[in-house]
């Protein structure tokens, strides 16, 4: 019985030794941790004010000075795709065109669609400078070959480099373009296109 006594005893010390350890780990793993998870905390936080900021800024009228605050968010954010894109959009839009596309050939570096290329090739076009802007129009048209859109800035380039053959046959490939979805915007591309093509034969 003393034998006996004597083992429960050093089991029941190891025991106490054991969860003394294991609270000192779970002691220790609290200061660790902690600290962390109110660093990605704060880290979530300002990602969520500048997401909202970014919002606010793409919903805002273009009337409104709002390039500093693009600015500021440019740089916090110089790799967020949406805030280069959203940016030099509101660039072209302002008609600084170089900055414009600046911004938006970083933005390429994340991200790419027709609509970006777009935007590209119309700064392009208003810089004069008409061998990329056609460059950029067709990539624009390869990416999305249904949109009507890259032709008519083929069209408009053409048209400024005063190559009337090239304006007639893009004109003529609009209105040849079937169009899969009902669209007003479209039908008056190829209203304008069809006055044009009749006004030169």
């Amino acid at each position: 019985i003393l034998v006996l006594l004597f083992d429960v005893s050093i089991i029941c010390q190891n025991s106490c030794v054991l969860y003394s350890i294991r609270k000192e780990k779970l002691r220790i793993c609290k200061l660790i941790i902690m600290p962390i998870m109110c660093w990605i905390f704060i880290l979530l936080l300002s990602e969520c004010k500048e997401e909202k900021e970014l919002y606010d800024l793409a919903h805002i009228s273009v009337q409104f000075d709002v390039e500093s605050r693009y600015e500021k968010l440019y740089a916090r954010m110089p790799r967020n795709y949406v805030l280069l894109y959203n940016f030099g959009a509101y660039l072209n839009q302002q008609q600084k065109y170089e900055k414009s596309n600046q911004i938006l050939f970083e933005c390429l570096n994340y991200f790419n669609n027709s609509e970006l290329q777009l935007f590209i090739c119309d700064n392009y076009i208003h810089l004069k400078n008409y061998t990329k802007a056609l460059q950029h129009s067709k990539i624009a048209s390869a990416m999305v070959p249904a949109r009507f859109y890259p032709l008519y800035y083929q069209f408009i380039i053409a048209q400024e480099m005063q190559d009337t053959s090239q304006s007639i046959r893009i004109a003529k490939q609009i209105l040849d373009k079937h169009e899969k979805v009902n669209n007003v915007s479209i039908k008056m591309l190829k209203i304008q296109m069809r006055r044009y093509v009749q006004s030169i034969e």
